[in-house]
């Protein structure tokens, strides 16, 4: 497994790998986020992320129409991981709830009760749908979220579910779920 990490400013770093936009992929992905929280010492959430992570390389996969994915794992605190997953569709994804015969729509519902929060951010190109698992951060220790250029802090996203141009923010543990 090739696999990059991200430089950064300040904190820890990142790592990031592209990978073929292909439900094969996760566990590719998966295998980075166990890298990584192995790294830091994070084994606790290693299983919660991956299994994030695998929902959303598998919702990439199945509605994007781009070749490319790009799968990043980040600490923006010290007992804060994010995972996200960055292609080139601008169709954000909705949360729906399954009845009990559907065979599938179930994976947000998981990425929700696995995070303490997660979210979609516009791009240019496409969005990048990210979920952070383990103690909330507070506004002010976001960082950066590891993509060039891609710096920003929680008070710029909106309020609860609001989707702009910089993107939506669900909190599903104690707020409102989609």
């Amino acid at each position: 497994m090739t696999v990059s990490t991200i430089t950064r400013t300040q904190g820890h770093p990142g790592y990031s790998e592209t990978m073929p936009c292909a439900p094969e992929s996760a566990a590719t992905a998966r295998s980075l986020v166990h890298t990584a929280l192995g790294a830091w010492g994070m084994q606790r959430l290693a299983d919660d992320s991956a299994s994030v992570v695998a929902e959303f390389v598998a919702n990439a996969a199945r509605h994007t129409k781009g070749r490319r994915i790009r799968v990043s794992v980040l600490r923006p605190a010290r007992n804060t991981v994010r995972v996200q997953v960055t292609d080139q569709s601008r169709t954000l994804p909705v949360p729906r709830r399954a009845t009990r015969d559907d065979t599938g729509g179930r994976g947000l519902e998981l990425v929700s009760a696995l995070t303490v929060r997660w979210g979609t951010d516009r791009l240019p190109w496409g969005k990048r749908v990210w979920g952070e698992l383990g103690e909330l951060v507070e506004p002010g220790e976001l960082g950066t979220s590891g993509e060039p250029g891609a710096s920003r802090e929680l008070g710029e996203l909106g309020e609860l579910g609001e989707r702009g141009e910089r993107g939506a923010l669900v909190e599903p543990k104690g707020g409102a779920t989609g």
